[in-house]
């Protein structure tokens, strides 16, 4: 899972374990040393190589595991024994045998020190569910359920939000009949500007598993925009960010928001354009629009209209024809991702964008002049 981002702890936990856990007494360390701790994210538990651990009437959690299992990414000092634990909103910095920790530059003592035994790191669940803004509970069967700041209702098909007051409803979602998903994730980030992107995601089973998605665009509590993308091989949708604008491709529309307010600032009819649906951006401008259309790059001259193809994904025609083409890939399957193909330069005249030919297996690059 990528991106897991918290706000507004809420702690239940159940019968008297859970008043041991908070008091921190030797009991409690003897009531959960006596059988396995398991560890569960949205209901879901995680599979964790090396068990947690009790030291000092704290739950220890394997820092590696747990972080890898919830998508951040972990980066390690082996010479110093510094900790880094980052996502798109967070950046968590611990030491190995120390108290004092620090969460998006705010220092913060913690009750146990993170420790490295048998070569595992392990740090506190308590540090850890306050750090990264989780709600936790706990069951007399030492079982420890964390919770996101964001959960799915799947039985009315709501996204919740976890607040201090109680869950409440954001808004609808498409849910989907467990027996075909394959997996299921929601991830929240955060602009510059501090609003939200939540977005719910189902891999559905199939001959080619499809993803489907259900993203809010959120600010200060209120949805701005809802994007909704049906079950799908291949992205037909997309979002972008530049500077403080959100730029939202619904498939047929662009809408280009000021994130500092949440307001809607151009409407682009991408259908009547491209003449049909499926416009998935990789870049704009007050002037273009690059993204991917049916297996191809386009262009979009937001000033003229003109609208240029610049590069086949998929080549057509005969194989001669398909060789004297600039292409990315060469099976005759949808496109999944933009991964092949970048923008690496650009200026009020031009685009310049690297791609990777299929063919020659070399990288190429080519150029897009505005407005010709």
């Amino acid at each position: 899972m990528k991106g897991i981002n918290k706000k507004g702890i809420v702690k239940s936990f159940s019968g008297i374990v859970a008043s041991l856990l908070l008091l921190g007494t030797p009991q409690m360390n003897e009531l959960m040393a006596a059988s396995k701790i398991s560890v569960s994210y949205n209901n879901q538990e995680l599979m964790l190589s090396n068990e947690p651990k009790v030291i000092n009437q704290s739950v220890m959690l394997p820092l590696r595991d747990l972080s890898e299992q919830l998508g951040y990414k972990v980066n390690w000092e082996q010479a110093t024994g510094k900790i880094e634990i980052v996502d798109g909103v967070y950046k968590v910095v611990l030491q190995v045998g120390s108290k004092v920790a620090e969460v998006n530059g705010k220092v913060v003592t913690i009750d146990v020190a993170p420790q490295t035994i048998n070569g595992v790191t392990y740090i506190p669940l308590r540090f850890v569910s306050e750090a990264l803004e989780m709600g936790v509970q706990w069951s007399k069967e030492n079982k420890v359920a964390l919770e996101g700041k964001y959960t799915v209702d799947e039985a009315n098909k709501k996204l919740m939000v976890r607040t201090a007051s109680g869950k409440k409803v954001v808004g609808d979602i498409n849910t989907y009949d467990e027996d075909v998903v394959d997996g299921k994730n929601v991830t929240l980030r955060r602009t510059n500007a501090g609003s939200e992107m939540v977005c719910v995601t189902y891999a559905i089973q199939g001959a080619l598993t499809q993803i489907a998605r259900t993203t809010f665009y959120m600010k200060d509590g209120k949805v701005i925009d809802k994007l909704v993308e049906k079950p799908s091989i291949q992205a037909e949708a997309g979002i972008l960010y530049k500077n403080n604008e959100v730029a939202i491709s619904t498939g047929t529309e662009f809408k280009i928001y000021d994130d500092l307010t949440g307001t809607l600032v151009k409407t682009y009819n991408l259908k009547e354009k491209l003449g049909g649906e499926g416009f998935v951006p990789i870049s704009y401008s007050n002037n273009y629009i690059v993204g991917r259309y049916q297996n191809t790059i386009h262009v979009i001259d937001l000033v003229n209209g003109k609208i240029t193809r610049i590069l086949d994904f998929i080549p057509e025609g005969t194989e001669k024809e398909k060789e004297a083409k600039y292409y990315v890939y060469t099976f005759d399957m949808p496109l999944t991702s933009q991964d092949n193909i970048n923008l690496v330069w650009e200026t009020e005249e031009a685009l310049v964008f690297k791609y990777h030919d299929a063919v020659e297996d070399k990288d190429k690059t080519i150029t897009y002049l505005i407005g010709k």
